[in-house]
């Protein structure tokens, strides 16, 4: 395995990001688009691309062509030319973007279908900054009047503002950002009830019919200005290498109870070495899917395989219970086959299998038929299916929704930046359902299915199914997983469902290996590094997971427990880079364990070996590229 597949699960890294200034702006491009546009360290946009998105709103990816740039001290002029093919659908567009010292930013799109297509989106995509939230915003309509609002503090189901011309606000004292749009009419979504780290602003408004069929020979323009207003002169700030995590021992939150979705090969069980790695991450639970409209077989079938997994490893069973057109009959089933086989049953979910969410009446009738059954609803899409339709959940055990980073775009950073998100999703769900658990699962870093397109993908022979990421088995996703971990604790969540248990969405790899060695190269019955991540916190449900700040968070995570053992802190590095890390708020000895290129792969995982150290406030550690680091304080001492 290379040293790029263990970092990223592929064989080449990603592209190394162009630093760009245009005045009191800077910002990168990434190959794709502009990204973390900042004045100050203050980010005035996220990101600035063009997305071309097909009838199932796959979102296509371009090949650049024809590239120039020209890059000064203070401006820069990039142009190129796009093209987007996914089978007969052909779209080429030419791009210009320019930055000039009087921080201004213009993005320029003039594109034409090269062939017959359907579309449900072609146009520019602008990224507000999630942290604006509750900030005063001026919009100009497309009529030219003027609307003096908001952005929304709580997470807005639907589209706060419409019919945008340009989006004007403060980004701080004396300085306002002006955000201009032409060529479409636009629209501003809240990207985090997807998990997304921002407000989208985007054409052509939903409620405009769609998919539309664009003829060969069509052509569009579109252009997006960004500019700075008001006192712009650029102000120098000292910069620190090291990245700096604050421990608040003031603020202290729960560890989420933990857990993994049951593999799908209910043709080979568990083995004893595989049982006995899952077995040591000491879970709460497993989660297994029933679809109760399929035969009484195959249902009795899926939950003894269930019983079984969740058995062998120790764990109880959250049950995701699917029901059909005749819901009565199918629940009787259930209750039937419970009252047989006895499974370790936690909860059970309920969910309509058409619109994968939990009509009121079904959870009244699945209350009346399960009886002591501990009973649950809300929806297995994203947030924003159970902020939209708010279920009523009127004497539900539980709450839940799921979550994954790649609903509208998939490499490392915006993975990183839904972290975040993780926890005012869970704090929202928590203001919709205050009395219910909330049970935040299955967390994946790709989408199980696709509700906006109507469920399963297809998969084509010889490529990896749309469901699986290798960087499943790098040393990222287990930076990542221990992001999302800290985030859900910080956010209230009351259980957390990850992943699964073996094969290419697991923790583990299979004895057999990867059915698709090339494009999925893990090692045979191996760990995967996130696999470290949760025994890292095995047993420790219900320790305290002190608040931690990261003066980096999207290079370096941490998460502080502490349990009547003393004081664990879990670090990741998000990055490709060397990163040293500070903890001013710890000192004293500490055993060290340390996850990276070096010691990811050892055949017998439970054998880590850890060292000894001497933390001090001022000495920074470093962290090797992805790597993932647990400190077990030994004997604390006051600095």
């Amino acid at each position: 395995m290379t040293t790029y597949q263990l970092y990223y699960g592929i064989d080449t890294p990603p592209v190394t990001p162009l630093a760009l200034r245009a005045g009191a702006f800077a910002l990168d491009w990434d190959g794709t688009q502009l990204r973390y546009i900042r004045a100050e360290g203050i980010e005035a946009a996220r990101g600035v691309y063009c997305a071309v998105r097909d009838r199932q709103w796959n979102t296509l990816a371009p090949i650049i062509t024809d590239f120039e740039q020209q890059i000064g001290a203070d401006s820069f002029m990039i142009r190129y030319t796009a093209e987007h093919v996914n089978g007969a659908m052909r779209y080429r567009w030419q791009a210009t973007i320019s930055g000039t010292p009087d921080s201004r930013i213009v993005y320029r799109m003039e594109g034409e279908a090269l062939t017959d297509f359907e579309r449900n989106r072609i146009g520019f995509c602008v990224l507000h900054p999630a942290a604006v939230a509750g900030q005063p915003v001026t919009v100009t309509h497309t009529d030219s009047s003027i609307e003096e609002t908001s952005f929304p503090r709580a997470i807005a189901p639907y589209q706060p503002f419409i019919d945008i011309r340009m989006l004007e606000h403060t980004l701080r004292p004396r300085v306002r950002v002006q955000v201009a749009f032409e060529g479409e009419t636009f629209e501003t979504e809240d990207q985090r009830q997807w998990s997304d780290a921002s407000f989208k602003t985007y054409g052509t408004p939903l409620t405009l019919p769609f998919p539309v069929t664009l003829p060969a020979g069509t052509r569009l323009s579109q252009t997006v200005t960004i500019q700075l207003v008001g006192d712009t002169r650029p102000v120098q700030t000292e910069a620190d290498d090291a990245v700096t995590l604050h421990i608040d021992r003031s603020r202290v939150f729960n560890l989420p109870a933990l857990g993994l979705v049951a593999s799908t090969d209910a043709a080979n069980s568990l083995t004893e070495r595989e049982a006995n790695r899952l077995r040591a991450l000491q879970l709460d639970h497993l989660r297994a899917d029933l679809i109760l409209s399929r035969s009484q077989n195959e249902i009795r079938s899926a939950l003894l395989a269930a019983q079984s997994e969740a058995q062998a490893i120790g764990a109880r069973l959250h049950l995701a219970v699917f029901v059909g057109e005749d819901a009565q009959r199918e629940l009787e089933v259930l209750r039937a086959l419970l009252d047989e086989l006895k499974p370790p049953l936690d909860l059970c979910f309920f969910f309509n299998e058409k619109t994968y969410s939990t009509p009121p009446e079904l959870m009244r009738l699945a209350r009346r038929i399960l009886g002591d059954v501990p009973c649950g609803g809300g929806t297995d899409s994203f947030f924003t299916d159970l902020n939209r339709s708010r279920p009523d959940l009127t004497g539900a055990a539980a709450a839940g929704f799921c979550i994954t980073p790649q609903v509208h775009a998939t490499d490392n950073a915006t993975l990183v930046e839904t972290l975040p998100m993780h926890a005012e999703n869970a704090r929202s769900a928590r203001a919709l359902y205050p009395t219910q658990r909330i049970v935040v699962g299955p967390i994946t870093l790709k989408m199980r299915y696709n509700p906006a397109a109507g469920g399963a993908f297809s998969t084509t022979p010889g490529q990896l199914p749309p469901t699986v990421d290798p960087r499943q088995m790098s040393l990222f996703g287990a930076a990542w997983t221990l992001g999302s971990i800290k985030y859900l604790a910080e956010g209230g969540a009351d259980a957390a469902t990850f992943y699964g248990t073996r094969d290419w969405h697991g923790v583990l790899e299979s004895e057999q290996g990867s059915p698709l060695p090339s494009q999925f190269p893990s090692l045979p019955a191996s760990v995967f590094p996130l696999w470290y991540v949760f025994r890292a916190l095995a047993g420790s449900h219900g320790a305290q997971v002190l608040k931690t700040d990261s003066s980096a968070p999207l290079k370096v995570e941490g998460l502080a427990l502490r349990s009547a053992s003393g004081l664990r802190v879990l670090l990741a590095n998000f990055t490709a880079d060397t990163v040293r890390v500070r903890l001013p708020d710890v000192n004293g000895r500490a055993t060290l364990f340390t996850l990276d290129e070096h010691t990811a792969l050892l055949q017998a995982p439970e054998q880590a070996e850890q060292t000894t150290i001497d933390l001090a406030p001022g000495l920074p550690l470093t962290l090797a590229p992805f790597a993932f680091v647990q400190l077990t304080i030994i004997e604390e001492t006051t600095p």
